[in-house]
This record gives structure tokens, C-alpha cells and sequence, in this order.
């Protein structure tokens, strides 16, 4: 799920960010940090290209739907899309059983 999931809600409900900014901040949030534990888990020998690979054309298709999206979209939808996506995330955190 990413940084997004967090720190989206994050910036709109306790900070008032308009919700298009809070988007690409959680997006910008989220390539930071991968980038960051890329870096250590390549140094490491623990990487897999193949699925590097696979989750970077995956990553990539998803930022252009979900920009393409945010464009045609009012605030009202978005904001209950990550509401439900938000909630499915806390769900599946509390039920999952290790």
C-alpha cells in the first residue's frame, strides 16, 4: 500500500492539505522511501530484478492511471476512495494472523 495510505489522510484531516497536494506529497513520500530501502537491500545481494522490474512498470502504470484520475475526479470521490482503501488497510493489518 505504500506511504500514501498514511500519509494522505494524514495531511487533509489534521493538516488541511487540499487533497490533490496531499496526493502528490504522499507520492513523493512513497518514491523516497523505496528508493532509500532499494538502495540498502541491492548492497545487501538481497534483490531480485526480475521483480524489480515488475513492480517498476507496475508502479509506473499506476501513476499514470491514478494522475489520470485525479484530474477528471471530484474531491468528494477521492476523498471516499482513500477513506475505503484507508479502512481495507486497517482491516487487514488487524486480521492478519502470522
Amino acid at each position: 500500500m505504500g506511504g500514501g495510505v498514511v500519509i494522505v489522510p494524514l495531511l487533509t484531516v489534521v493538516f488541511h492539505v487540499d487533497i490533490h497536494y496531499a496526493i502528490w506529497g504522499g507520492a513523493g513520500f512513497g518514491d523516497c522511501y523505496f528508493q532509500r530501502r532499494g538502495s540498502g537491500v541491492c548492497s545487501r545481494g538481497y534483490s531480485n530484478v526480475r521483480v524489480g522490474m515488475f513492480l517498476e512498470i507496475a508502479t509506473t502504470v499506476g501513476a499514470l492511471v491514478g494522475a489520470a484520475l485525479i484530474v477528471y475526479l471530484r474531491v468528494s470521490i477521492i476523498s471516499i476512495i482513500f477513506g475505503v482503501v484507508l479502512l481495507y488497510s486497517a482491516y487487514a493489518s488487524l486480521t492478519e494472523q502470522w
